[in-house]
């Protein structure tokens, strides 16, 4: 690892300041406050290099420290977006499975009273999705959408509803008992019910009546576990 002195008598050399007496002094004034800003020499060296391949490059020293200053938070600001990411990508975001959008949320014009009409009053269930601001996907995702619309937050989503998990909840229990009671109708008498694997049940059940694999359950029996963002 470069030192900050290497890294400034890198700076020296490509820039050619070396034989000045003037920045012969600056040097070490910069040192010490690089040291002092917490920059390292590694750090310092990439933003020498990088203020050496511009196109317009500085000519006097605080043109230079400037310019030094802004590479060096360009390098820190990489660094920083790059460790974001490899925690990240550490683990599948449980909201979004890192597609950056919470889909199949009750939809807010059936919500009255924190309750989902849907549940509470028997209509036909409309659902909505909104952008997972929970992940760093989800936060990199645009909020415009066609027709001049703007997709809400989970953050804001659940402002509005807060009890959306229990609502998803209630809404997977009661298609799983439906899915089961069609299930357990279909089987020959000849059966024994006990015998049958609920696999079979469910495999059985998507033959013969078209219906979409299990994998949403799934997913949504993932989202609505654990206590609700903060809305930070």
């Amino acid at each position: 690892m470069n030192s900050v002195a290497e890294a400034l008598n890198f700076h020296s050399q490509i820039f050619g300041h070396g034989s000045t007496d003037s920045w012969k002094e600056i040097y070490p004034a910069w040192a010490q406050l690089f040291l002092a800003e917490g920059v390292s020499g590694t750090i310092l060296q990439q933003a020498v290099q990088a203020v050496f391949k511009r196109t317009v490059q500085p000519r006097w020293p605080s043109e230079h420290l400037q310019a030094l200053r802004e590479e060096i938070h360009a390098v820190r600001s990489c660094e920083s977006a790059r460790r974001e990411i490899a925690v990240t990508n550490a683990a599948v975001c449980r909201y979004c499975r890192d597609t950056g959008f919470v889909l199949d949320l009750p939809h807010l014009c059936q919500i009255e009273d924190n309750e989902w009409t849907h549940l509470t009053r028997g209509f036909a269930p409309y659902f909505t999705s909104v952008i997972c601001d929970q992940c760093l996907i989800g936060r990199s995702k645009p909020r415009e959408i066609p027709d001049n619309r703007r997709l809400a937050t989970l953050t804001e989503y659940q402002l509005r509803n807060p009890n959306w998990r229990q609502q998803v909840r209630k809404y997977l229990d009661r298609r799983r008992a439906k899915s089961d009671a069609w299930a357990a109708s279909t089987i020959h008498d000849s059966e024994d019910p006990k015998m049958i694997n609920r696999k079979m049940i469910a495999k059985r059940l998507i033959e013969r009546l078209g219906l979409p694999a299990t994998e949403g359950d799934k997913h949504g029996e993932e989202i609505v576990s654990g206590s609700a963002p903060d809305g930070e």
